[in-house]
């Protein structure tokens, strides 16, 4: 088994902070408190069902469950940073 990362872990201000580096513009990240979570999936068009299963994963990912499993297999760190892939992203989102 294979883990691939990143070269690093970056949360969720590292990445607000790092698109409003590249937008020119202070973006901030904000909590989205739980009960809001599946109506905000479900908004973005996803069905109730998988919603209710992307917020269980949410919650085990929030409690420390999900993670690469030590001892198994190894982890590969990717070269590429969060600056180089968010800037792609949006220098390319125009073509698509």
């Amino acid at each position: 088994m294979i883990h691939a990362e990143g070269p690093d872990r970056y949360s969720a201000t590292d990445v607000a902070r790092t698109l409003g580096d590249i937008a020119g513009r202070e973006i901030s990240a904000r909590e989205l408190p739980r009960q809001d979570w599946v109506p905000a999936l479900t908004g973005g068009g996803i069905s109730a069902s998988y919603a209710e299963l992307v917020a269980t994963m949410f919650d085990a990912h929030n409690a420390g469950r999900i993670d690469a499993e030590q001892g198994v297999g190894e982890i590969r760190r990717g070269k590429t940073d969060l600056r180089a892939v968010l800037t792609a992203l949006i220098e390319n989102r125009e073509k698509v």
